[in-house]
């Protein structure tokens, strides 16, 4: 047991969700005890330690991030792969960059993971759905996750104990070929045997049949696992689907199997079979119709897109118009954001990407705040983790704070705008107390 702590920022954003029902408070004290918090008061309690009373003024806190698609595997890179004519091409450079380590995958792999880890943590982020490959093991993840209270005092390994960032694993399955399915099926249900959560990708439609989701999906369901598909991302994709022509036709021809080219399921076809999934993501979805998105607002379960905002904007060579965000949440359709990868992003920051998205809202407070929620408060309800992504009394004190020597705004409304240009970024709680 640890002494308490009490926090008093300038600024609480509790619970994030659009309404303004649970809105943002001033000047209020929050009492932390061995990670979790305790109360939320307008008065320090006279049990808190003078030396664990923190009056700040310059100080925001906001819940801690969630980042709904990630692939950490790729965060060695320095830089994201350029975009090419196509989206093809891109994912060309992808599978070149991993086949150049072939003969140490390993190292290389868990170098890059614990890289990953180690940014994410210290960008905000508390919560990472990491879509992965073979090879992948579980103490890569603990390791990362365990060296990081080794850097923090007494007092900070008091607010955000052993775990101060989860991360969950996302299998990724194809079928293009028998083999790789598998080894990729073979991959799922080692790791699931290993572990609990563990959750299921099937890849995209150009690797992965309609039959294959169908597949999945059970599998998932069996298991209360999340089914997470990349769908409808490039004009390469929709242009396969729509007539088995393009680049990813010719690119993609000697990993194909007789089996995996029978087969000549649509987008929607592909949608449907999702549908039936207990809980879906649906990474990028940049060109779903109305009729398509109109299945995810008729499920009775749990779907979320998750958009991707620098990603997007990475490949606008493809002439895309801006990402319909604010439409698609008002017709229903839920979504979360993520960071993807740094092949096509330049850090994991989830607080950038929130403002990346955040560049499309005029000055419309209520949705910048819907936003926010985005990478907090509806995800945590998604991933079934009550304990993250608000700021209440039982929640973990998984906090992240920006901190302004020059003050913050005095109403709700400013702040908020303020937040969605600022060039300060919000660090974790527990290192401000380091």
């Amino acid at each position: 047991m640890h002494d308490p702590i009490a926090v008093k920022p300038r600024w609480v954003l509790p619970m994030l969700d659009g309404t303004r029902t649970n809105g943002l408070r001033e000047e209020t004290w929050i009492v932390i005890r061995d990670g979790i918090i305790v109360d939320l008061t307008n008065s320090c309690p006279d049990s808190i330690p003078k030396k664990n009373r923190f009056d700040r003024p310059d100080w925001v806190l906001l819940p801690g991030f969630f980042n709904s698609h990630c692939h950490l595997e790729f965060s060695d890179l320095q830089s994201p792969f350029p975009t090419s004519n196509s989206f093809a091409e891109w994912i060309g450079a992808v599978v070149k960059h991993r086949m150049q380590f072939a003969n140490d995958l390993d190292i290389q792999r868990s170098r890059a993971i614990q890289s990953g880890i180690l940014e994410a943590w210290s960008t905000g982020t508390r919560f990472v759905l990491d879509t992965v490959t073979s090879p992948w093991q579980s103490r890569w993840i603990s390791q990362a996750i365990d060296a990081i209270p080794n850097r923090l005092s007494p007092l900070a390994r008091s607010v955000c104990g052993d775990t101060p960032i989860r991360v969950v694993p996302c299998i990724e399955v194809l079928d293009i070929n028998q083999n790789r399915k598998e080894e990729t099926v073979a991959f799922y249900k080692r790791l699931r045997s290993q572990q609990d959560p563990v959750h299921i990708s099937p890849h995209a439609p150009y690797t992965t049949s309609n039959q294959f989701v169908k597949e999945a999906v059970s599998l998932a369901n069996q298991s209360n696992a999340i089914i997470s598909m990349h769908l409808a991302e490039s004009k390469d994709e929709m242009d396969w689907l729509a007539n088995r022509q393009g680049p990813f036709q010719t690119r993609l021809a000697p990993f194909r199997d007789a089996t995996f080219d029978l087969e000549r399921a649509m987008l929607s076809d592909y949608m449907l079979s999702l549908g039936t999934a207990d809980r879906l993501l649906i990474a990028h979805g940049n060109y779903l119709t109305e009729s398509e998105l109109t299945i995810l607002t008729k499920k009775d379960t749990a779907a979320s897109i998750v958009h991707c905002p620098r990603t997007y904007r990475h490949f606008q060579a493809e002439g895309r118009s801006p990402y319909p965000i604010i439409n698609r949440q008002k017709s229903g359709v839920q979504h979360f954001l993520g960071t993807d990868s740094r092949a096509s992003n330049p850090d994991l920051s989830m607080w950038r990407e929130f403002q990346c998205v955040a560049m499309d809202v005029a000055n419309d407070t209520s949705t910048i705040e819907l936003m926010l929620g985005m990478m907090t408060t509806a995800p945590a309800h998604f991933f079934h983790q009550a304990d993250l992504g608000s700021i209440q009394p039982g929640a973990s004190a998984l906090l992240n704070c920006i901190t302004n020597p020059q003050g913050w705004p005095d109403t709700p409304e400013q702040l908020l705008l303020c937040l969605t240009n600022i060039q300060l970024h919000p660090r974790p709680l527990e290192l401000l107390l380091t």
